[in-house]
């Protein structure tokens, strides 16, 4: 947990700033609990304790380490230490449940006594699942100690040979123990242990020869061979390959005479079903011919069609192209998609009309997928332009690993506002916290 010396953070301007900030993961809601600048409220905080308010769970860090410091903030901690242990135990839900546990873990390594106990009872229902993730909590609290404590309750589940995932959570934890204490240590608290109980040596003899064939495996992994153009085509016709972004990561490994063969293809190609996929697998490989095709199709009266051509002109570089992509970012439908036709055709001044659009967006979802074709367009076109588009984008968006992207693109511009430097080290974002204190070790 975090601690603060930054006093006379801008105080909320409404009542509904805190559960907006604590909502988006931001470290105000922290610095606005020390300082008293709102009023706690109890039942707000305990609920974002017991769910899991991550905008991307699946790619983002839960928010056990940002509510360990929210509740630090309150003076109170053994109110919601309580509150959290009772819904631990009558929870189901995946990513919740791995937050409290997660948190119970936080409030265990600040020394209470019941959270340790609850952490353990929590544990060892799960022991059959052999989760790494669970364990490794236990061996942030309690060192090696928390490690033996899994292991042990592992014992008695065989360490399979198979592929799934799962099978390398001891792979993972042990790598994990010996990258915090040194393989050395590690072998050597194992010996001891092991005169209490031998079945720890045949254990992880049998993990780290799991780990062996592992990194074998990886490291003979051959490089995947450029698709053919059969390949490609029966791509085509399978709906779980319609994905416009996975097709496009498919196109842009082909070779150029694929390239030109589904390029000529496309020229007479008339049925939609074919020609949006197809469409797809130029969205990153630039059109070996004429874009006039594209342009006629970007106007075609089938909406999936026109949206399927502007998608493959984002990397022809015309003036044509950047005339679609502010026209479509003035519409209604999906207009974040207009700005990723800017991103090889930016001009000076078109961050105004990308800072229109972002200002009048309210769906999280469209504010999220707006933040990544601004952070393609930057990446390309690194002006000072993007300055405000930047600081507005790190205030309205959901998303903590689309903060963290805004924030790693406002430091290529020069220093941080002064209050993202005060407000960071309390993110709900990890990667946010340490790419902040990295800076400040700088300056």
């Amino acid at each position: 947990m975090t601690q603060s010396n930054i006093p006379n953070f801008p105080p909320p301007t409404n009542t509904s700033d805190f559960e907006l900030a604590l909502r988006r993961g931001l470290g105000r809601a922290v610095l606005w609990l020390q300082s008293g600048a709102v009023t706690e409220d109890r039942e707000l905080i305990l609920t974002a304790c017991r769910e899991n308010w991550a905008f991307d769970v699946q790619t983002e860090d839960n928010r056990a380490l940002y509510m360990a410091d929210v509740v630090l903030a309150t003076f109170e901690p053994e109110f919601y230490t309580r509150g959290v242990i009772e819904s631990l135990f009558a929870n189901r839900d995946e990513h919740s449940f791995g937050q409290m546990y997660d948190l119970v873990g936080r409030f265990a390594a600040t020394g209470s006594a019941e959270a340790r106990g609850a952490l353990y009872s929590a544990f060892e229902r799960l022991a059959p699942s052999r989760d790494y993730y669970f364990a490794n909590v236990l061996m942030q609290v309690d060192g090696l100690d928390g490690y033996l404590y899994a292991v042990q309750n592992w014992l008695g589940k065989p360490v399979k040979e198979d592929k799934d995932r799962d099978e390398l959570d001891p792979v993972f934890l042990l790598n994990d123990a010996e990258e915090r204490f040194g393989a050395a240590e590690v072998d050597a608290f194992l010996m001891v242990a092991a005169q209490n109980n031998p079945a720890i040596i045949p254990y992880h003899i049998a993990v780290r020869e799991k780990r062996a064939v592992w990194r074998a495996r990886n490291e003979s992994r051959p490089a995947r061979p450029a698709p053919t153009y059969n390949e490609l085509r029966a791509m085509l016709a399978h709906r779980q390959f319609r994905l416009p972004q996975f097709l496009a990561h498919r196109g842009l490994r082909m070779d150029d005479e694929t390239a030109n063969r589904l390029a000529a293809d496309l020229l007479t190609e008339t049925n939609p079903a074919v020609l949006v996929p197809l469409l797809a697998l130029f969205g990153e490989y630039k059109f070996p011919l004429s874009p006039d095709r594209l342009f006629e199709l970007a106007q075609d009266s089938n909406p999936a069609v026109a949206s399927a051509a502007a998608f493959a002109l984002a990397p022809v570089e015309d003036a044509r192209v950047r005339a679609l992509g502010l026209s479509i970012m003035s519409g209604d439908d999906a207009p974040w998609m207009g700005a990723r036709l800017l991103v090889y055709n930016f001009q000076p001044g078109d961050c105004e009309p990308m800072l229109r659009l972002l200002e009048r967006l309210d769906d999280p979802d469209s504010v999220h997928f707006f933040g990544y074709r601004i952070r393609d367009v930057f990446e390309q076109n690194t002006t000072p332009e993007f300055r405000p588009i930047l600081i507005l984008l790190y205030e309205k968006i959901m998303s903590t690993l689309g903060r963290n992207r805004a924030v790693k693109c406002l430091a290529k511009l020069g220093p941080l506002p002064e209050y993202v430097l005060h407000e960071a080290p309390y993110d709900a974002s990890s990667s946010t916290r340490e790419f902040v204190a990295e800076l400040l070790s700088h300056s």
